[in-house]
């Protein structure tokens, strides 16, 4: 939910505080879910939801359960399902589909529409109070409705989900005694499917089963076998089409190619579907009914005979041109990968209801954090990575300026930039002028330039793998393949706020840089726009002191590109792009295509992708669930010293926050073993030396790490800054009873992390010792403003208010 914080509990349900439930190490038989709870908390049942201050609830969100298929009884959602956004309907149900077991219930109460509008046309409720209902209480950003149902949609939703209803009940409850909303009682029960989704192994004799009779003929029109993001869609979504065997596929290329499909051996199916060699079919075939789907650039005007008409196409302005408007309207449906194009088209006239989002993905197979590294010719530590055109409407000329304000060449960085299309679509649109003035200055920090269109996805993987971040402050994109696919090799990435990467990104994983609209006219290269069009212009120095921030903290790099990488390659693959295809062409022409699809378009675990999911359960703090993955993946001999040592390391802060210094020193020597300079051994080291009271050792041990950090950082991997090393040392001086040594370095690390609460409890601490109760008063009042939750802030406050 788009949920923000707000001073204090509303009094309809809403609590200021997250929830601080967790999972039960063994799920209770029968399970029984209440989801979104409030304050509807039951016994005998999970109780989920992302705020409350009952302890009892579980801090989950209930569109990614973290619970097993097939694991649950029922379900319980009641006045949720209206919450979010109709574009997540399909999606969330399908996730509560999936943990329910077959014959398992799934109980929703939400608001029925038709009752709404009937009390509305009877003048029962006035437009005020019938606002209020259809559209939420609007307390806050979560409190709002989203999406209306009404017996057909619900049931219909249902039904794709998998889940047959048995219950529907309407409560038209009077209104003579107080307004009150309206509802919908709906139950069903999840069907009992004999086959299950395949296993990855299980593909092949998958493929031989599901020789059906295709139900929709597909004519695919666009590039193919060129290099560019407009041929790599239709690449994929094609093999996918083709591999689900739900529908008739027919290729119709777009451009001259410009390479064979002998480059891949997945690509060679391909030339078997091309008009221009496919065989002909069965009259069976050739007689059901025809879509047309054209994804190419530019858009043609022509309408297909005896086809419905799709078009999808990426935009990267606010508003479209008048040409590409009049051809929109012709065609039957619009088709684009980002919500920031959809509403581009909207905002220039189209129709809203014509319009869908049907995103992009990647190859979970190629696009890894494992894998070949690209071989750059540079001793440069940390390096930046630009892919795309080197154009205007990339920020290319906003990142140049930025890189070379925020560093100077004896600064251990490189910016890597991969151009493309500078000799076909961004043909004299590019500013390689700019690139070659920069380096021709011997002062500026160091720049690689790769101009090679011929790059193959491996090719491009491995250079995602040979860099630290990616960045791209963008003025206007229609979705970008460059920044999904950095994430998904493990690359956290710096972008444009307010844009289409707004749809994958997270807070996580990304360096947002904020943005005003900037109006670039009405014309654009000659075309008529719709109206006064503007693009994102990107703040400058907050691009510089990002990147400087980036820059100087390498050590959280690695743990939150393993958050983008898991953010991905689990939920944007080209597998799952597919199947929403498929699901609107289901809509579209009342077929089942989905069922069947769903069940060979399927994405293959690994060791590395379950190392992100680790990493993902350790930031969340389900401490327990993220050391079994983590101990699992340590089983796989195949891991590199990098992976393996950090797995070791995140073993050993679990064991220590457990207090089982035993078994963190075996990880921490496993690691050394791995890894012999890693810093982070030594940090983690440090805690059991402490609890053994040997601080000496501890402090000869950290001591050097500190004073040679510039060296160390570039091989940290948890995410510890240089202000929680000075911590452990301030916190082993405070275990000596050595107050002084320890404020002057609990000083130092708040000057390294001014927002830290443990530094500043640490300098509370200090200061009560040394009877300066003011400035220890103070320093404990930061620590709580910095961790609201911080407890032993809150007792040596008390303590000091009561003294005074």
């Amino acid at each position: 939910m788009n949920r923000i914080l707000f001073d204090k509990d509303i009094s309809s349900g809403f609590s200021n505080s997250k929830s601080k439930g967790k999972l039960p190490d063994n799920l209770p038989s029968p399970l029984y879910l209440n989801l979104g709870c409030g304050h509807d908390v039951r016994d005998g049942f999970l109780n989920i939801d992302i705020y409350s201050n009952d302890e009892r609830v579980i801090n989950m969100d209930v569109r990614n359960l973290l619970l097993p298929d097939n694991s649950t009884d029922l379900i319980l959602a009641s006045d949720i399902l209206e919450h979010f956004s109709h574009r997540e309907t399909a999606s969330v149900l399908a996730e509560w589909a999936r943990v329910l077991k077959p014959d398992g219930v799934l109980i929703i109460r939400c608001p029925s529409l038709r009752l709404q509008t009937k009390a509305y046309n009877t003048n029962t409720w006035d437009a005020d109070i019938a606002s209020y209902m259809i559209f939420g209480g609007q307390t806050n950003p979560g409190d709002y409705h989203c999406t209306a149902f009404d017996e057909t949609s619900i049931k219909k939703h249902l039904h794709n989900a998998g889940l047959e209803v048995f219950s529907f009940e309407e409560n038209d409850i009077p209104q003579t005694e107080g307004f009150i909303n309206l509802n919908m009682i709906v139950k069903a029960r999840k069907l009992d499917r004999s086959s299950a989704i395949p296993k990855a192994d299980d593909s092949a004799k998958l493929q031989s089963d599901t020789n059906q009779m295709p139900s929709l003929n597909i004519v695919w029109e666009g590039s193919q076998f060129v290099y560019n993001s407009f041929a790599l869609i239709n690449r994929e979504h094609c093999l996918n089409l083709i591999k689900s065997n739900v529908a008739e596929i027919t290729i119709i290329p777009y451009e001259k190619d410009t390479f064979s499909p002998e480059v891949d051996p997945r690509f060679s199916v391909l030339s078997s579907y091309d008009i221009r060699y496919k065989e002909e079919r069965k009259d069976e075939i050739t007689n059901l009914p025809y879509v047309w789907i054209r994804h190419q650039w530019p858009p043609k005007d022509e309408v297909p005979k005896g086809a419905k008409w799709i078009i999808n196409q990426p935009w990267e302005f606010s508003l479209l041109s008048k040409k590409i408007v009049n051809i929109f309207q012709k065609a039957d449906e619009i088709w684009t990968p980002s919500n920031f194009s959809r509403q581009a088209f909207v905002d220039s006239g189209i129709p809203f209801n014509k319009v869908q989002v049907l995103p992009n993905g990647i190859n979970p197979e190629i696009f890894t954090p494992e894998g070949n590294v690209y071989k750059l010719d540079t001793e440069k530590r940390f390096k930046f990575l630009f892919v795309g055109g080197t154009t205007y409407r990339k920020g290319f000329d906003a990142l140049i300026m930025a890189y070379i304000k925020a560093f100077k060449k004896t600064d251990d960085v490189c910016l890597v930039i991969k151009a493309t299309g500078a000799k076909t679509y961004y043909r004299n649109q590019t500013m390689e002028n700019i690139i070659a003035r920069v380096q021709e200055n011997l002062e500026t920090p160091e720049i690689i330039y790769i101009e090679d269109d011929t790059l193959t996805e491996n090719e491009i993987s491995s250079l995602y793998r040979a860099c630290d971040a990616f960045v791209l402050p963008y003025r206007g994109e229609g979705f970008s393949l460059p920044t999904l696919e950095a994430m998904a090799c493990g690359l956290p990435v710096i972008v444009t706020r307010g844009g289409a990467t707004d749809d994958f990104t997270t807070d996580e994983t990304t360096w947002y840089i904020n943005a005003i609209k900037k109006s670039i006219g009405t014309n654009i290269d000659g075309d008529e726009m719709a109206g006064e069009t503007f693009v994102l212009e990107p703040d400058i120095q907050e691009l510089i002191d990002t990147l400087k921030h980036i820059y100087n903290n390498p050590e959280i790099i690695f743990s939150q590109g393993l958050l983008a990488s898991y953010h991905a390659r689990k939920k944007w693959t080209w597998n799952k792009a597919t199947l929403k295809i498929i699901s609107r062409l289901d809509y579209l022409y009342s077929t089942n295509m989905t069922e069947k699809a769903q069940k060979i378009l399927t994405d293959k675990n690994d060791t590395y992708l379950e190392i992100c999911y680790a990493e993902y359960e350790f930031t969340n703090n389900n401490l327990e669930k993220a050391e079994e993955i983590y101990v699992n993946t340590l089983e796989n001999d195949k891991l590199n010293n990098k992976f393996t040592a950090h797995c070791f390391n995140r073993l050993a802060q679990i064991a220590i926050t457990k207090n089982k210094f035993l078994d963190a020193y075996k990880y921490i020597e496993a690691s050394k073993a791995v890894e012999e300079n890693n810093p982070e051994t030594v940090y983690l080291e440090t805690f059991i030396l402490n609890a053994e009271e040997k601080y000496i050792e501890a402090l000869e041990k950290i001591t050097p790490i500190v004073e040679n950090w510039n060296d160390f950082k570039f091989n940290a991997t948890l995410g510890v800054n240089l202000s929680k090393y000075l911590l452990q040392i301030a916190d082993t001086f405070m275990l000596m009873e050595e107050y002084a040594e320890a404020l002057e370095v609990y000083t130092a690390a708040l000057a390294k992390d001014n927002y830290s609460p443990e530094a500043c409890f640490g300098l509370g601490v200090c200061y009560k010792k040394a009877n300066v109760l003011d400035e220890a008063k103070k320093m404990f009042e930061w620590a709580i403003t910095y961790n609201p939750d911080y407890e032993l802030a809150k007792k040596e406050l008390a303590e000091l208010n009561a003294q005074q």
